[in-house]
């Protein structure tokens, strides 16, 4: 109807106006614009005149919906909107890098924080075990240079204890018949060195502790003696002067086990196969019903100078075989290094 067709020209007159607030139309579409409106105009003023409605439907309105809805033939509109959604999503692009860039930050810097934590607790770790090692040796070296102690009464591994690192002089006869080679091993290095003979031969002779067990001459209770080192080479010859078969003076200092790590290979008592000294097994081996006391011979009486088993001195038996100088040296590696994440984790992540 003619009041229908007065609404959609409002409402396509609306729309324009809104266009032309947007962007400005070019030339060609300002004319044509025109045109429509004023062949609108015509159209309502032959309605008016009752000349009906296909004037509407195939007449101006058309052409102002086609100038309205056809494209324009500058890019000045296209271009504007093209701008402003560029614009718009590289805001968008650059507040998430931003939000990124904190987030890895953060994840860095919580990342070598931790880094830092642990080595500052590994290098605080090594220097406690040096303050620890620096102590103990201490105490062994005094217990060593105290007098002769005397021997404990207990029969038993654990009754002797208490005399660790104490100097026993006792007099009894060696059982060589049983001994065992316990290795192999380096040579001692007299406590000169950091490393005494370990538990894995580095020295470029390698041999065996020798150890025998020993009866107690008052008690006839049976121990169990490291004599000492000897070469591979003579381990089956041995000569005569270094196998006692009458009583003997020994001066022993009862110590601590060693402890085999995890490559040494395990004993074999039954093919006489030791790897490291176990005094439970060798006295099972032996038919002692209890673990024997084991010591070390510090010294022993008419064996001439210079001959095998060598003898471990004060210095093989007090050190560690890992030397506090190392722990030192490992606790300066782990600050060292704590220090150097902190001062990269500021300059990369500030």
């Amino acid at each position: 109807t003619p009041h229908t067709s007065l609404k959609m020209a409002k409402h396509l007159a609306r729309m324009a106006a809104g266009m032309l607030r947007l962007a400005p139309l070019s030339r060609e579409q300002s004319i044509s614009f025109r045109s429509a409106m004023l062949a609108s105009s015509v159209t309502r003023q032959s309605h008016s005149r009752g000349l009906g409605l296909r004037g509407y439907q195939h007449g101006s309105y058309r052409n102002l919906g086609a100038v309205l809805l056809s494209p324009p033939r500058n890019a000045g509109f296209c271009s504007t909107n093209k701008k402003l959604l560029s614009s718009s999503a590289q805001s968008s692009e650059d507040g998430g890098q931003k939000q990124e860039g904190n987030a890895t930050r953060w994840l860095g810097r919580l990342f070598f924080a931790g880094c830092g934590a642990l080595t500052m607790y590994l290098g605080t770790w090594q220097l406690q075990r040096y303050t620890w090692k620096v102590e103990l040796i201490e105490k062994r070296r005094h217990s060593l240079e105290e007098g002769f102690a005397d021997p404990p009464t207990g029969k038993s591994f654990a009754d002797w204890e208490i005399a660790h690192y104490n100097r026993i002089r006792l007099k009894g006869i060696y059982l060589h018949d049983y001994a065992m080679y316990v290795g192999p091993r380096s040579s001692p290095s007299g406590g000169a060195a950091a490393y005494g003979g370990g538990l894995v031969s580095s020295g470029k002779e390698t041999g065996y502790y020798l150890v025998t067990p020993f009866r107690m001459s008052e008690t006839g209770q049976v121990l169990l003696l490291n004599r000492g080192w000897v070469p591979r080479s003579i381990k089956d010859n041995l000569p005569p002067e270094s196998l006692p078969k009458e009583e003997v003076s020994v001066l022993i200092v009862p110590r601590p086990l060693e402890k085999p790590g995890t490559l040494v290979a395990q004993n074999d008592p039954a093919s006489g196969s030791w790897f490291f000294i176990d005094p439970e097994e060798m006295g099972a081996s032996l038919g002692i019903p209890f673990t024997p006391p084991f010591c070390e011979v510090f010294e022993e009486a008419g064996k001439p100078t210079g001959t095998y088993p060598k003898h471990l001195c004060a210095g093989d038996l007090i050190n560690f075989h890992v030397m506090p100088i190392t722990h030192l040296a490992y606790s300066a590696t782990w600050y060292g290094l704590s220090a150097a994440i902190a001062v990269g984790t500021f300059y990369r992540f500030r």
